[in-house]
């Protein structure tokens, strides 16, 4: 597999493919010292359900797919559920980064719990980390796409400051 023209792993896979249904049965990426795996199925007229999970993956090796704001040194850990309706389903995730980078501000944790369902992204946790203090957010974001102009709202619901 390669992620911007550069090769971070050779992968497993064992799906199979028939009647607009993917069943993944196995995949696994080692990269370095981590490793990423999935397994589930997505019917694309029916039901999803997949899981994928990354443990200790190098973050410097998958931030470029999605951002070029934030730099790692350290290690990636997720957890994806994806399940229900495949046309709408609901993601629950919880995310980590040791040691990330973001606008050149250096901390010690980065972390993600939350849910996407409706077009409503709910992080029941975002906490960052630096030194002898910590902040956490509880976030609510909606998003109105069948409307004729699309929206975002953004409700911060509660926001603490902690000194450790």
């Amino acid at each position: 597999m390669a992620v911007r023209n550069e090769v971070v792993g050779t992968a497993t896979i064992d799906l199979a493919y028939g009647g607009r249904t993917v069943d993944i049965h196995t995949f696994t990426l080692p990269i370095q010292q981590g490793l990423i795996a999935a397994k589930g199925k997505a019917d694309l007229d029916g039901s999803t359900d997949i899981q994928v999970v990354a443990s200790k993956v190098p973050v410097a090796t998958l931030l470029p797919l999605v951002t070029q704001d934030m730099q790692g040194s350290e290690s990636w850990n997720f957890i994806i559920n994806v399940n229900g309706q495949t046309k709408s389903p609901k993601i629950e995730f919880s995310s980590e980064v040791e040691h990330a980078v973001v606008n050149g501000i250096g901390l010690d944790q980065l972390s993600l719990l939350g849910t996407m369902e409706d077009h409503v992204l709910r992080i029941q946790q975002g906490m960052i980390k630096k030194s002898r203090f910590f902040h956490k957010n509880f976030v609510e974001i909606c998003q109105y796409p069948h409307s004729s102009h699309p929206t975002i709202s953004l409700q911060i619901r509660r926001s603490s400051l902690i000194c450790m």
